[in-house]
């Protein structure tokens, strides 16, 4: 029995793979999101690309199962004592045993049946250069000048056929099992991705498969006899190190990207959520990270790795396993480096996702900034990513094959396609380069007639004669001093650039309310001044009644509907009182603070932006209750999500769908209900009928209409439309600037104004007049 090796790395990608397995059942248990990836795969390119990916992993995966083979019992060894070998091989290893075992000399070309490199070789007694047979490679062949085409031809096309074969059945065994899952034969599902008629391209699937078979194929039947790519400096099958450094790349790829996500997600998405210090510290970090050259900051890093690993080898049974190590820290190197672009992508973003309805409806209920980043900012971000670690994933393969360049990659036993391509660049350097820089004239090893000057000194264009031909070349140099003329040089090319229970008693009081929010400038960000948004403002929500706030946009309306809601800590400076149950809100902290939460709500102007487009309606209605009402029951809060979709006009079976799913009269029955989970006695109403059709806004109003009556519950209604205001309410306080100019009851103000701008606000309401 072999010693199995558990590698960093395999241990890794495994684990990667499970998740992988994991998902995909998760995602097949839920039909929104497994709608979402069919539509990924319903593209053919990227059908093709996951074929390809899927070849790549089942390489990976044989290449990450390590092991020590048993040796046989010695001489003289102690009787049951096991002994392995020292050398540590894989599942891909036994597999492609004869490419290891095939070593050459040097260099030789693909497919070749002799060196690269001649050597002297004394043939009827004269010294020739020849290049000498391989060992391995074409040794079946006697006569490789007339042999080899055809056997090359002839074993390639087998194989190709072959490798055609084989995918073939495996395309019809899954056509097999997808006949099976839809119900059809064999015949009639295979008729039907033919003929292109099924949702996704599974004939570029099949088509793809086949071509990879036919290349296998093709590469399998030859490599038992040839070297395929060839070998490198030392003999290596370079088709064996391009099939090991896939493994290599997947590993850089995958772990360094998980490295990347902690870091990014984390400090990105706090710095948005949170703002102020706590942005500002983000930020400083991330920008002094950027301004370090990034190759430079990884190399340095891998270098003090390089160091810990030299003065440990007692750590190690094996080189591999000391290779390994060093791989599974360049890739938390790579990762923890290269976390500062996308973190600041999700600060952006998340700054604009926590001003939404939905993450504001969050923070009306109470519930923790932590739920709020995990659950409504963190999957609205996925998306993002998603590419960006996608995008990012050849980036950090190229990072290891730059890294390779400069000697500090993964380590030279290791097969990379860094490390190949550093290969490759030695044995460029054997020969010259056509953009070497040369000393003398460039011709002058081949000129018959070159001299010593030729070799040193490089010529200038001379006018031949008087023919006017231009000449480069020292034999042509008039004399004795010649006469020079410029060449022609090319264009430059420029550089890359508890409330009161009393009837009639206010249930709010809010008096002198002020909200300035500071105005910033500065390197420092410091506060120079300040904008007076609400000034002064003065009014009562009475018991079970509605107080509609009216004015023009942007007079100050909503803003003093968040602020009475406290959606404004933190980001302005707000004075005055807010009485509720005769108690300051504005005083209120903790766990009192949450308390009052379940006495006043908010319903936002947006049905579309208020309701979380990652989250199912029964989610989105739990939430508040699960953060205020602790003492329910997970049955109890279903029950009285059911009693919610009823008062509020909605089918049971809407509760597992999607925002998406709905029309915006009924997203906004859906935020009511959201409103009124936790039983609230006051509900902060901003707008909740402008974005709505005019016959949906008037179900809407009697939707509320009714709900005031059955349950009791008082409205601070904020609206521009006078028509809705005489429609809904019982008081009216006119806002305009930041203050109120006038307030009442609803009859008295609309029908008999005292103020001009209510008269004005009046009759801009327009009327349709009869005509005669």
């Amino acid at each position: 029995m072999p010693k199995i090796v558990f590698l960093w790395t395999d241990m890794a990608i495994w684990a990667l793979f499970v998740a992988l397995a994991l998902y995909i059942v998760s995602v097949r248990r839920q039909p929104n999101l497994a709608a979402n990836w069919a539509k990924v795969f319903r593209s053919g390119p990227a059908l093709a690309s996951a074929v390809l990916l899927a070849v790549c992993l089942l390489i990976t995966l044989a290449d990450s199962i390590h092991y020590r083979k048993v040796l046989p019992p010695a001489a003289g060894s102690t009787a049951g004592k096991v002994e392995y070998d020292t050398r540590v091989q894989s599942v891909l290893d036994t597999v492609l045993a004869r490419l290891i075992e095939t070593r050459e000399a040097t260099y030789s070309r693909p497919l070749s049946t002799v060196s690269f490199t001649k050597e002297s070789v004394e043939v009827n007694g004269q010294v020739s250069r020849v290049a000498p047979r391989l060992k391995f490679g074409g040794a079946h062949l006697s006569d490789p000048d007339t042999q080899w085409a055809a056997d090359v031809t002839t074993r390639g096309l087998t194989g190709a056929v072959m490798g055609l074969g084989l995918a073939a059945l495996l395309c019809l065994v899954l056509t097999f099992w997808m006949g099976r899952a839809h119900q059809q034969g064999i015949k009639a599902m295979w008729a039907a991705i033919w003929r292109q008629e099924t949702k996704v391209p599974w004939h570029v699937a099949y088509i793809t498969l086949m071509a990879v078979g036919v290349v296998a194929g093709a590469i399998g039947g030859l490599m038992s006899h040839y070297h395929v790519f060839g070998t490198d400096i030392t003999g290596n099958d370079v088709l064996l190190q391009t099939l090991k450094s896939i493994r290599t790349a997947f590993v850089i790829g995958a772990l360094s990207t998980l490295a990347t996500l902690p870091l990014a997600v984390v400090l990105g998405i706090m710095a948005g959520y949170y703002k102020g210090w706590v942005d500002e510290l983000i930020q400083y970090v991330y920008t002094v990270l950027s301004s370090i050259p990034n190759i430079l900051l990884i190399a340095a890093c891998v270098l003090m790795v390089q160091v810990f690993l030299d003065k440990h080898p007692e750590l190690f049974e094996t080189g591999v396993e000391r290779a390994d190590l060093k791989l599974f820290l360049l890739c938390a190197v790579l990762g923890l480096t290269g976390w500062a672009g996308l973190c600041r992508l999700l600060r952006g973003e998340t700054l604009k996702l926590r001003e939404l309805d939905y993450v504001q409806a969050a923070n009306a209920f109470g519930v923790t900034n932590t739920r709020i980043m995990v659950r409504h900012i963190f999957p609205n971000v996925a998306h993002l990513m998603l590419i960006v670690t996608v995008l990012e994933f050849s980036a950090l393969i190229l990072y290891e094959a730059v890294l390779a360049l400069v000697g500090v990659g993964v380590d030279s036993s290791t097969s990379s396609f860094g490390g190949m391509i550093n290969l490759a660049r030695n044995e460029m350097s054997r020969d010259p380069s056509l953009t070497q820089a040369f000393t003398g004239c460039r011709f002058a090893p081949r000129c018959e007639q070159a001299q010593g000057q030729c070799q040193q000194d490089i010529p200038e264009l001379w006018i031949q004669g008087t023919s006017g031909r231009a000449v480069r070349c020292w034999l042509h140099a008039p004399q004795p001093l010649p006469a020079k003329v410029a060449a022609a040089a090319p264009a430059a090319v420029p550089a890359a650039a508890s409330t009161s229970s009393q009837t009639g008693a206010p249930l709010l009081q809010v008096q002198n309310l002020s909200v300035k929010f500071p105005i910033k400038k500065g390197l420092l960000h410091r506060t120079v001044g300040h904008f007076n948004a609400v000034d002064g403002v003065t009014f009562d929500v009475p018991q079970g009644r509605t107080l509609a706030l009216v004015g023009e946009s942007g007079c100050g309306k909503t803003t003093s509907g968040k602020a009475i809601v406290q959606l404004l800590r933190g980001q302005a400076d707000i004075g005055g009182q807010a009485l509720l149950g005769g108690r300051n809100l504005f005083d209120m902290d903790g766990a009192e603070l949450l308390a009052a939460r379940r006495q006043i709500q908010i319903i936002f102007q947006d049905p579309f932006a208020s309701l979380n487009p990652r989250m199912r309606v029964a989610e989105v209605l739990e939430e508040g209750m699960a953060a205020l009402l602790p003492d329910v029951d997970a049955a109890g809060r279903r029950q009285r999500i059911e009693q919610l979709a009823d008062q509020v006009g909605l089918r049971l079976d809407a509760l597992d769908r999607y925002p998406h799913e709905f029309s915006g009269g009924q997203r906004q029955r859906i935020a009511i209900a959201r409103a009124l989970a936790v039983n609230p006695k006051l509900i902060v109403c901003d707008e909740p009928t402008s974005a709505l059709d005019v016959s949906v806004q008037a179900q809407i109003l009697n939707l509320l209409r009714d709900l005031q009556s059955e349950l009791g519950v008082s409205y601070l209604f904020i609206t521009h439309n006078i028509g809705v205001v005489e429609y809904i309410a019982d008081e009216v306080a006119v806002m305009r600037m930041g203050k109120v100019v006038e307030q009442g009851p609803c009859d008295r103000v609309l029908g008999a104004p005292q103020d001009d701008y209510t008269r004005k606000l009046i009759a801009s309401v327009p009327r349709l007049v009869a005509q005669g």
